[in-house]
């Protein structure tokens, strides 16, 4: 049976087998599949149902996707996609647990719906507690790309903290450092600037956290479809002569430079910067404006290919001359695209309007701009839940056993 699934169904058929195979990697819940409740509730995946004679949130918390729900899910029988978002991301997270950078997309999961090219881009941000845990996450995404997000009130107070682990993350993106050196000996300076360098970032965490209620999330956004522009220049011939007493006719390179338009899937560290009652994490879902299947054929339609001949004195050439310059490359293309047809609104970069965040499940109130938009979600949410609650009851008066 194939599902053609598309991007507003709420119900669909999980590809079983993918789905086994998935979990037969992982070493926590390999042979622990009757345990796999705990999993969800230890990944932060879970909420506090409500006590329907107080109105109040008991205590106890409730894994995401019940035990039940999982055996259908691995039986390939349909279920609500909002399960199988739940175990895209609780495997996303034991894979990343495990040192693996593996973005489980939910459509590989999703029986005939594996798309290659998709329209939306969905991953999950961690809160961080400490430099280790940040530092952690930037080694493992290895991107120099990187967006920021201030979904919160920030005076400047706290704008002193924010800078410090802002430039901390800038100067860890710009050299980046690797565990598996193969002098892991350090002097006496490099050890005591690492110190203080995790000092002040876990101290300005501490600050925001218990001064202004503010929190950081960081995650990555794998895969995310591009146009981009890139310089190459070659050296086509010599001329003059070179005299260090006579500089009247000093030697010259002529060199070309040419400049082409492409498409790429570039990775980005995303920095949510919010409030703390968002939980232990906050799901990021990205809205595609230019699949990378259609930016590769507007490319082809549409190609930017200039070159251009410069001559560059030989003692220019220690300051660069010669060299390609991405900013120019990339301002060269946007004039010619976006001035020559005019309206494409190319995606030159990500887009602040196409993201979503969603804050953890067991949080009373969603803390961002958008706040409406999200709690009418989370009242979906509760109806569907109170859906499944019943179909549990009905499934355990039929005996039904879950066993395989």
């Amino acid at each position: 049976m194939i599902n053609e699934y598309e991007d507003g169904d709420k119900f669909i058929n999980p590809n079983g087998k993918k789905i086994k195979e998935l979990r037969s990697k992982l070493k926590r819940i390999k042979n622990n599949k009757s345990s796999i409740e705990k999993y969800f509730i230890d990944t932060g995946l879970y909420y506090h149902k409500e006590d329907k004679e107080t109105g109040k949130k008991k205590k106890e918390k409730t894994s995401n996707v019940s035990l039940r729900t999982y055996y259908s899910i691995e039986k390939g029988e349909r279920v609500n996609i909002k399960y199988l978002k739940n175990v895209a991301l609780l495997f996303t997270r034991l894979f990343k647990d495990q040192g693996e950078d593996k973005n489980i997309n939910i459509k590989s999961l999703i029986l005939g719906g594996k798309n290659t090219d998709p329209k939306s881009i969905n991953t999950y941000l961690d809160k961080i507690k400490s430099v280790d845990q940040l530092f952690g996450i930037i080694n493992l995404s290895s991107t120099i790309y990187k967006k920021t997000f201030f979904n919160c009130q920030i005076n400047e107070s706290a704008a002193i903290q924010i800078d410090k682990i802002l430039n901390t993350i800038s100067n860890a993106i710009k050299f980046p450092t690797f565990d598996n050196n193969f002098n892991d000996e350090k002097d006496f300076y490099e050890e005591n600037k690492i110190l203080k360098t995790s000092a002040q970032v876990n101290d300005a965490l501490n600050k925001l956290q218990k001064d202004f209620n503010i929190c950081l999330y960081v995650g990555v956004l794998k895969e995310v479809p591009v146009i981009n522009a890139k310089e190459s220049t070659q050296f086509i011939e010599k001329k003059g002569y070179y005299d260090p007493y006579d500089n009247s006719d000093p030697l010259r390179h002529k060199v070309e430079f040419e400049i082409k338009s492409f498409a790429e899937k570039r990775n980005y560290l995303v920095l949510n910067f919010t409030n703390c009652n968002n939980g232990s994490s906050i799901d990021l879902n990205y809205e595609v404006t230019w699949s990378y299947k259609e930016i590769l054929e507007f490319i082809k339609k549409n190609p930017y290919l200039t070159k251009d001949f410069k001559e560059i004195f030989d003692h220019d050439i220690e300051t660069g001359e010669a060299l390609p310059n991405q900013d120019r490359a990339i301002s060269s293309a946007r004039v010619h695209y976006e001035f020559g047809k005019p309206k494409l609104n190319l995606p030159w970069g990500l887009m602040k309007n196409n993201f979503h965040f969603n804050s953890s499940i067991d949080d009373g109130k969603i803390m961002f701009e958008n706040e409406e938009e999200f709690l009418k979600e989370a009242r979906e949410v509760v109806k569907e839940e109170w859906y499944q609650e019943g179909q549990d009851m009905m499934a355990d008066m039929r005996n039904d056993d879950p066993d395989f």
